[in-house]
């Protein structure tokens, strides 16, 4: 299937290009590129970009295969930061992701929590 060969490439891709590319510019890279990186990892491990959004509206929903894609894919990333980025930038960066993982725990719990109540 295209998830078990195209899936995992694609986002793998991004982030390596991530890596070499995003990192170097510093806050640049983290206020400019790194939301559009992460509202895409979003929509492969939750289903949708935007937290604020209900997601019982959407139609497209993950399957597992993505979900585990996705969130291997922001475990990878941080392991990248936590390489390339230089001393003074790290603890902006991992504030960031620190962020973004909260973020994306919390809309997932309270999505799994209006299933049961729903």
């Amino acid at each position: 299937s295209w998830i078990g060969t195209t899936a995992g490439v694609s986002m793998g891709m991004v982030t390596d290009i991530f890596s070499q590319f995003i990192l170097p510019l510093g806050a640049d890279g983290m206020n400019l590129v790194w939301p559009l990186i992460k509202n895409q990892l979003n929509m492969w491990i939750l289903g949708f970009s935007n937290l604020n959004r209900r997601p019982s509206l959407l139609r497209w929903k993950p399957c597992e295969a993505l979900v585990r894609i996705g969130c291997l894919e922001l475990g990878r990333i941080s392991c990248a930061i936590a390489a390339a980025v230089p001393q003074p930038d790290k603890p902006a960066w991992a504030s960031t992701i620190l962020r973004a993982v909260a973020e994306t725990l919390h809309a997932s719990s309270k999505w799994e929590r209006s299933l049961h109540e729903d």
